[in-house]
């Protein structure tokens, strides 16, 4: 199995300009989160680079996977069925690719798994869970105070949700950057990574 042969909602320039060029800047013990995991290409493209750059650190992937107002076509894209589970896809693409020792996957909500980190400790934060507004503002309010001095927060779909940019706009106002596509917002904390 490879990464391609994982059904991605992660647009190229993403993976390029912010996962990345992110990963490939994680030191040893660095807390790094990712909400929002789905079938595990996002999750499974930051490991990689964490075990090929031989760091030793591990991805929290939070999510639900529970997609119950997913298409049936959705599904199809997936390749599973309404009857397999997210999570257990998810997880056979972890094993597949060898990186159960870098991923800590956990079943949780964006906003209620921010009280399982300290304050302070997060270092990159890649929010691609829910999209809507005002639950995307009240997520980046919880996870705000888990930031490190130094880090990152980026999330997808800046340019397709309005809620997302809504929410940015308000937590943010004009303190963070795009990627080329405007797909995907960053914003530095202190020096960043």
């Amino acid at each position: 199995m490879n990464l391609d042969d994982i059904p991605s909602l992660v647009d190229v320039e993403t993976r390029v300009e912010v996962l990345t060029k992110y990963a490939d800047k994680f030191r040893d013990g660095m807390v790094v989160v990712e909400i929002g995991s789905y079938l595990g290409y996002s999750g499974c493209l930051i490991a990689s680079r964490i075990r090929e750059n031989k760091v030793k650190t591990q991805l929290h992937c939070i999510d639900n996977w529970l997609f119950e107002n997913i298409s049936d076509q959705a599904f199809g894209d997936a390749n599973i069925t309404r009857e397999d589970s997210f999570y257990n896809k998810f997880m056979d693409n972890v094993r597949g690719l060898d990186l159960q020792e870098y991923i800590i996957p956990i079943k949780s909500d964006g906003i209620e798994a921010a009280k399982l980190f300290e304050d302070k400790s997060v270092s990159f934060l890649w929010l691609d869970g829910e999209h809507g507004y005002p639950y995307t503002t009240n997520e980046i309010k919880a996870w705000l105070p888990k930031m490190a001095m130094n880090s990152i927060i980026c999330g997808h779909d800046y340019c397709s949700s309005s809620g997302i940019r809504q929410s940015v706009s308000e937590n943010f106002g004009s303190d963070f950057s795009l990627t080329s596509n405007e797909a995907t917002y960053i914003v530095q904390i202190g020096a960043g990574l």
